[in-house]
């Protein structure tokens, strides 16, 4: 600005110092902001925790319930880019001044300058607004989704959990989206991959294999999606990367089961057991409401050297069919050998 003064340039000297000064009205405001809410949390008296604690009873019973929404957390980030938004406002309004734009905007030789002027204004204003409107979209699935049950490994996610990733797509899609074809290296490919948010493809909590990654989805964040597989390990995808995907969490899953026996094995039999076996799980409290379908027989599968494998098939939902196959092999051995059926070479369990 020193330099600019010097060499007698005003209109970049003031534009420089309202660039300049900007900045770190723009971080000052941010703290202030943090200040007062957190001046207003402290002062709040805790009445919710108190009829908590007188609610809990003689016997000293709590129930554990999921927060509810704070409106403090919601409104802060809030705040925060409202300020930052008429900082920017007045910024360019002050520019604008310097620069004599509206003078330049009312001469008649300068149509294509008003022409970038009014588009330049159009995009300022459609980021600020995606920008405070997103903050706000983003905070309030975060206090949403922070009130759902925890969706326990194995187990079907509830249908609320499809809400964070629609929200999230919704928001961005509207206010944002179409901006990004506008930023180098940004592919067509990178975008449409979101495609899959719009067919509703996954949730979070579900289990979904792509190419050779599977996993439970865990977060859908705005360029890339989050998937956890089951020894631990976290992916994390660019949606330019999905290229297809299979959800194995969606309305059923058919289990397929083989067992290897002798040639002269008794097939009627084999098929009672199975029945008698499927109606043990159906009447199971823990996962009996679980099993869509019965145990089904389906005979011989195919012809091996020392033996013949024939397939048993249920249907479940999703997420509960493992337990059942466990159950399921275990009660159908034991079936077998009460009925003193011969195995294959050895009379071991391994050889199923």
């Amino acid at each position: 600005a020193f330099l600019l003064w010097l060499a007698d340039v005003p209109t970049l000297l003031w534009t420089m110092v309202a660039v300049a000064l900007l900045i770190p009205t723009i971080r000052l405001a941010h703290v202030m902001v943090d200040h007062v809410f957190d001046d207003v949390e402290e002062r709040t008296p805790d009445v919710v925790e108190a009829e908590d604690d007188e609610e809990g009873g003689e016997d000293g019973e709590h129930t554990h319930e999921p927060d509810p929404p704070n409106r403090y957390k919601l409104y802060r980030p809030i705040a925060d880019r409202l300020i930052r938004f008429l900082l920017v406002i007045l910024a360019a309004l002050s520019i604008g001044a310097v620069w004599d734009v509206s003078s330049i905007l009312d001469s008649a030789s300068n149509s294509l300058a008003e022409k970038v002027f009014g588009v330049i204004i159009d995009i300022v204003f459609a980021l600020l607004i995606a920008d405070l409107v997103w903050t706000w979209a983003k905070t309030a699935i975060e206090q949403k989704i922070a009130t759902f049950p925890v969706v326990e490994p194995g187990h079907a996610p509830c249908p609320e959990a499809g809400c964070e990733h629609w929200a999230d797509f919704g928001g961005r899609w509207c206010f944002g989206y179409r901006v990004e074809f506008w930023r180098p290296g940004v592919s067509e490919r990178h975008c449409f991959g979101r495609v899959f948010l719009i067919d509703d493809a996954f949730r979070v909590g579900e289990y979904i294999e792509m190419g050779e990654l599977r996993g439970t989805v865990e977060s859908v964040s705005v360029r890339s999606l989050g998937v956890r597989h089951h020894r631990g390990a976290l992916h994390t995808i660019p949606y330019g990367e999905l290229s297809s995907v299979t959800n194995y969490s969606r309305d059923w899953a058919i289990m397929k089961l083989e067992f290897r026996v002798p040639f002269d094995t008794d097939l009627k039999l084999a098929k009672k057991i199975v029945k008698k076996v499927s109606a043990n799980l159906e009447a199971n409290e823990d996962y009996g409401h679980f099993l869509l379908e019965p145990l089904k027989f389906q005979g011989v599968r195919r012809m091996e050297e020392f033996n013949m494998v024939v397939g048993v098939k249920f249907m479940a939902v999703p997420g509960e069919q493992w337990t059942i196959r466990r159950d399921s092999y275990q009660q159908i051995l034991d079936e077998f050998e009460a009925r003193v059926l011969s195995w294959p070479h050895e009379t071991s369990r391994s050889r199923w």
